[in-house]
């Protein structure tokens, strides 16, 4: 008797074996709303190659294309990942993290045509390697400088929010990103709003265009907005 064969597909990325899991097709993000920290240190620190532990929040909004019971979503080191699920019914789920996906069983079977919503609340870490959002320094006139760049290509977006991350999920992005406020911060959209309260600087963007994960900009640092302009085009 033949012993049955399971096939893996491995993608070898940054000298790492790792598996890639394929999410299916039975379930379509329309609009992620994603409120992050990015918690970068003084100008002129140095804290060396200490990594710090951010706060995520995202709200997802879900069209059901095919009957199921199952969300899967990418993700990957998060920690303390929790999920409130909202459509015919509220439920606090806890969610099944394994070889970099989150799967999340609805309280109910799913129909073609729903809108269903996850508000899920996380912690994620600001990186120093180019995986995610990562931190990284330069010196200007012998004055430390730090900032922090999102680097979600090709599958890195799941390492900063629970997501579809594949190019064949595109959706609208509204961000808010917390900071300290002598940083900016900066999108593919335009800001909405900028508010200061006790030396953080909260900025809301305007909704991007149907993007996929991987297409998703940001970038907090000490740099002058008049030079640091990101529009999309629905604000044309």
């Amino acid at each position: 008797m033949n012993a049955p064969v399971v096939y893996v597909l491995f993608a070898l990325i940054g000298g790492a074996l790792s598996t890639e899991v394929v999410l299916p097709d039975n379930l379509k993000p329309s609009v992620y709303d994603l409120s992050i920290t990015v918690n970068l240190p003084p100008v002129g620190a140095d804290i060396g190659n200490e990594t710090t532990l951010e706060s995520g929040k995202v709200k997802i909004d879900i069209i059901v294309v095919k009957p199921t019971s199952t969300i899967l979503l990418h993700g990957e080191e998060l920690y303390d990942v929790t999920v409130l699920f909202v459509g015919r019914e509220f439920a606090f789920i806890t969610p099944h993290i394994e070889n970099g996906t989150i799967r999340i069983e609805a309280p109910y079977m799913l129909h073609t045509g729903e809108l269903i919503i996850l508000e899920i609340d996380y912690r994620f870490v600001l990186r120093l390697d180019q995986k995610g959002i990562y931190r990284a320094t330069y010196s200007n006139l012998g004055e430390l400088h730090h900032f922090a760049l999102a680097q979600f290509v090709p599958n890195h977006a799941r390492r900063v929010v629970p997501c579809f991350d594949d190019v064949k999920f595109p959706a609208v992005w509204r961000l808010t990103v917390e900071a300290p406020e002598v940083y900016n911060s900066f999108t593919n959209a335009a800001p909405l709003s900028t508010v200061s309260n006790g030396g953080i600087k909260k900025t809301v963007f305007k909704h991007s265009e149907r993007i996929p994960p991987s297409h998703l900009n940001i970038i907090v640092g000490d740099y002058d907005p008049n030079y640091c302009v990101s529009k999309s085009k629905t604000d044309q």
